[in-house]
């Protein structure tokens, strides 16, 4: 097979990266390959300082990995980032990173590559203990890396970021996975703003916490927070979370639901069993008391073998009543205590029942 390589061009002072695009004579569809060769230039110079193959699928710190390992350049004095978008999330791979910045296989990418100075990576260093923004020189305020770690360490460390961070919205939802409390620093455009509190709250469920109250207390609101993030439910409105019907449809989006309902409701047998019915998972989250209660387990069993594996160990060790669940649903065997799938007499006994696994 015939290939041809047409390479995408560098720019001097930034970390170029040469991306071979490789097309197949007579198949120019072909996939391209997810290696793809950085060229790392000094940023004041424009020297080449190393070469490295990247792949696709690596995160930043990958990336500052194979460029340490290459130039014995710390990590932690590697700030990267395409047109001034810097790498803000340590787990985004690479080829996301490249398609929020914009840039296609087709053209030309560069990515920024600043070494940080000394003083820098003792800001770096004070932020990361809890030390003040306000310590530091302005122009930190705007640093996207340096904020994000007083954030991490201090939630309340946003209040002094730039007025350009704190109008970037994916910069905005970055930081609140990093601390809720941001939340409590950004405006009411952002806090009242649904599409933005609901990607908050699946990317840090206590997100809610912040919202507006509104939002708090709007029942279709919250519902679609629990299908993003159950554990937002614990900072819904109180009276919704005693509401029996609202608690119903949130278990029925989230088994997880049950554990941040009222508890009132987590105590009412009848509840339980009702959410056990429309969603059985939620037997992983019912108290002790419902775990070992034989119909409660029974009524999951029923719809979804795997809930035996929820019951109480005293449940899953009664022949008796495994024997029933059996009935109820053939698959269940394998959720049973051990030393009943050991024993040859409860076995020989189980497989008698239609269904069950030989």
């Amino acid at each position: 097979m015939c290939w041809f390589v047409s390479d995408t061009s560098t720019r001097v002072g930034f970390v170029g990266i040469s991306h071979p695009i490789l097309r197949c004579k007579g198949d120019m569809d072909e996939k391209l390959p997810s290696q793809i060769t950085l060229q790392v230039v000094g940023a004041i110079t424009g020297d080449l300082v190393c070469t490295v193959e990247a792949d696709e699928s690596w995160c930043v710190q990958d990336l500052k990995e194979a460029v340490r390992s290459a130039s014995s350049i710390p990590t932690h004095e590697q700030k990267l980032q395409i047109a001034g978008k810097a790498f803000c999330k340590e787990n985004l791979r690479l080829a996301d990173f490249l398609q929020q910045a914009d840039c296609t296989n087709g053209t030309s990418i560069s990515i920024e590559l600043i070494r940080a100075d000394a003083e820098r990576t003792a800001a770096l260093e004070h932020v990361a203990v809890g030390g003040s923004l306000t310590h530091l020189e302005e122009s930190y305020r705007g640093d996207p890396e340096l904020v994000l770690t007083a954030v991490k360490a201090n939630g309340g460390a946003f209040r002094y970021a730039s007025d350009r961070l704190r109008s970037d919205r994916d910069f905005l939802l970055t930081a609140i996975e990093r601390s809720c409390d941001v939340l409590c620093h950004i405006g009411d455009e952002w806090r009242c703003n649904r599409d933005f509190v609901l990607e908050a709250i699946r990317r840090n469920g206590t997100a809610l916490c912040y919202a507006s109250t509104e939002l708090r207390s709007d029942r279709n609101f919250i519902l679609s927070a629990v299908e993003r993030n159950a554990t937002a439910l614990c900072y819904a409105d109180l009276e919704l979370r005693r509401d029996r019907n609202f608690a119903l449809d949130a278990v029925q989006r989230s088994s997880l639901a049950l554990r941040y309902v009222s508890e009132q409701l987590q105590l009412d047998r009848d509840f339980v069993m009702l959410a056990v019915q429309l969603n059985p998972s939620a037997l992983r989250y019912a108290e002790e008391e419902f775990r070992s209660d034989p119909e409660l387990v029974l009524a999951a069993v029923q719809t979804d073998e795997m809930t035996l594996g929820f019951a109480t160990e005293s449940l899953r060790s009664d022949g008796s009543f495994v024997q029933k669940a059996l009935q109820r649903n053939s698959a269940a065997l394998p959720y049973a205590a051990e030393h009943l799938k050991e024993n040859r007499r409860f076995l020989s006994e189980a497989l008698k029942l239609p269904g069950v696994l030989k």
